[in-house]
């Protein structure tokens, strides 16, 4: 089928073919170059949208009138268009930051709202981010080390080994706790658990404590969900309910995790 302009499709008999294209003015003049004219979508789509493989070309001060009723395109229809072209369209802005307006890759726009799930992110420099929790770039894990006995000192029933938690942690939960001995003890085990002190009211961090038998460290505790939090002012400390039975270990040091 030769090329038709706007005012022939309406006449058509025939479907138009892959690669027809589609002209404002005469077959003689450039496809939609300098016409500074509109193409009613509820006239011109009414072909596109039968399955007919055909590209609408925006050239120049060609524009596309949107207003009227709604625009179905199927997988095959194709608007190409370049980015000075499509900021012809009303409200519209190629790599604005508004409403409305079309997000590119080389362009660099402010986007709010936006939900990215499981993003990979080059590079995080000038990036505002705190990790203080979710809402700031997602909190980030520490740790801090508690050295309750010394290497040659023989481990003790009781409390010891206390600390502070501060700001920069407040609003953490424990999520790992794990000890370690110098010198492993004899007979028996040695257990540990994590109490938390806050404006006075002490309680278990962990449901089972860590225990060490016949080995130079442990992590099997069970952190205790509804204990796990932390702010800032509060007060830990390390409790060792249980000694070998033998000879107790030496050197006791603990590492608890916070995320």
């Amino acid at each position: 089928m030769a090329d038709l302009d706007i005012t022939q499709m309406t006449q058509l008999s025939v479907a138009p073919a892959a690669d027809d294209v589609v002209y404002l003015g005469d077959v003689s003049e450039v496809v939609l170059a300098d016409q500074n004219k509109h193409i009613e979508i509820e006239n011109l789509f009414q072909y596109l949208d039968g399955g007919y493989q055909s590209d609408i070309v925006l050239n120049a001060a060609a524009t596309l009138d949107l207003s009227a009723g709604t625009v179905h395109l199927n997988e095959a229809v194709h608007l190409l268009a370049t980015s000075t072209e499509l900021n012809q369209l009303d409200g519209v802005s190629v790599g604005g930051s508004a409403a409305g307006d079309i997000t590119t890759i080389d362009g660099t726009q402010t986007l709010t709202n936006k939900t990215l799930t499981t993003p990979t992110i080059g590079d995080l420099t000038n990036m505002n981010h705190d990790h203080s929790n979710v809402v700031n770039g997602g909190t980030l894990n520490y740790s801090v080390t508690i050295p309750v006995y010394g290497a040659a000192e023989a481990v003790v029933a009781g409390e010891k080994g206390i600390i502070v938690i501060p700001a920069q942690y407040n609003g953490l939960d424990l999520i790992g706790v794990i000890c370690g001995v110098w010198d492993k003890g004899v007979t028996g085990a040695t257990s540990i658990g994590v109490h938390r002190s806050r404006a006075g009211s002490e309680a278990a961090m962990l449901s089972t404590e860590v225990t060490i038998g016949d080995e130079w460290y442990a992590q099997d505790g069970v952190i205790d969900t509804a204990n796990d939090d932390v702010a800032t002012g509060d007060i830990i400390n390390i409790n060792i309910s249980a000694i070998h039975s033998g000879t107790a270990p030496n050197g006791l040091t603990v590492t608890l995790e916070f995320g």
